[in-house]
C-alpha cells in the first residue's frame, strides 16, 4: 500500500509547492481580515485537501493510472484504501503546517484555557464537516467516475448555499410575520445547557471519532462499488 500512497504524492509534487502557496495565501487573507480563530487554518487545510484529492482522482483516470493498476495483481479494496490513506496522510500533514504557523504568527493561542477549549472545539467542528464533504464526494467517484462525481458535487454544492440562504430568509420572514424574536424554544435551551455541560475535551474526541466512523464508512461503500464498476 506504501507504494500506492507515495504514487498519489510523486505525480503531484511538481503541484505541492502551489497548494502549499495557496494554502498560506488563503491563510493571511483571513488573518489580515482579523479571524483570528481556528477557521484561519483550518478552511485553507480543507482547501488543499480538495484540490489534492480531485487531481489525484483526476489524473488516475486522465493518464488511465486506474486501467493500467487493474491489469496488475492488485485488488481493488487496497487501492481505494490507498487514495484514502493518502488524502488523510495530505489532511493531516496540512493541518499540523497551518495550525503552526497560526500559533507561531499569532493568529490562534493556547494559552488560555477557555481559548484553547473553543480553537479545539472549531477545530473539531471543521474537521466533521470536511470529513462528511469528502466522504460524499469520494463513494461518488468511485461508482460514476470523476467528470460525473464533479458535476454532481457542483450541484450539491451550489444547493447547500441556495438551501441556506432560503432558510435563512424564511427564518427572517417567520420571525416578521408572527413575531418569533422573543424567547428560544425550550428543546434549543436545554442542548445549550447540556453542551456547557459536557466536557469540552470529551466533546472534542468525540467529534473526531465520529468523523473517523464517517470517514471509514465512505472508505468501505467506494470499495463496494468500485468492486463493481466497470473500469474499462
Amino acid at each position: 500500500m506504501r507504494q500506492l500512497i507515495m504514487k498519489d504524492f510523486f505525480l503531484q509534487k511538481r503541484t505541492a509547492y502551489m497548494y502549499l502557496a495557496m494554502g498560506m495565501l488563503f491563510f493571511f487573507y483571513f488573518d489580515a481580515m482579523d479571524q483570528e480563530n481556528m477557521l484561519s487554518p483550518m478552511i485553507p487545510a480543507f482547501i488543499i485537501v480538495y484540490s489534492f484529492m480531485n487531481r489525484s482522482l483526476h489524473e488516475d483516470e486522465k493518464n488511465n493510472t486506474l486501467r493500467l493498476l487493474l491489469t496488475l495483481p492488485v485488488e481493488r479494496a487496497l487501492l481505494v484504501k490507498a487514495k484514502y490513506m493518502s488524502v488523510l496522510s495530505v489532511a493531516v500533514i496540512s493541518t499540523i503546517i497551518l495550525v503552526g504557523i497560526a500559533v507561531a504568527t499569532g493568529a490562534v493561542s493556547f494559552a488560555d484555557p477557555v481559548e484553547r477549549q473553543v480553537h479545539l472545539l472549531v477545530m473539531a467542528a471543521c474537521i466533521l464537516c470536511y470529513t462528511v464533504i469528502l466522504s460524499v464526494f469520494l463513494p461518488i467517484t468511485y461508482k460514476l467516475g470523476i467528470i460525473k462525481a464533479q458535476t454532481i458535487n457542483r450541484f450539491i454544492f451550489f444547493g447547500f448555499i441556495a438551501l441556506g440562504t432560503t432558510f435563512g430568509a424564511l427564518v427572517n420572514s417567520l420571525k416578521s410575520r408572527f413575531n418569533l424574536s422573543g424567547e428560544p424554544p425550550a428543546w434549543l435551551d436545554r442542548m445549550g445547557t447540556f453542551l456547557e455541560q459536557m466536557n469540552p475535551y470529551v466533546f472534542f474526541a468525540a467529534l473526531l471519532a465520529f468523523s473517523a466512523v464517517v470517514y471509514l464508512g465512505s472508505m468501505l461503500m467506494s470499495i463496494r462499488f468500485m468492486e463493481r464498476r466497470e473500469v474499462y
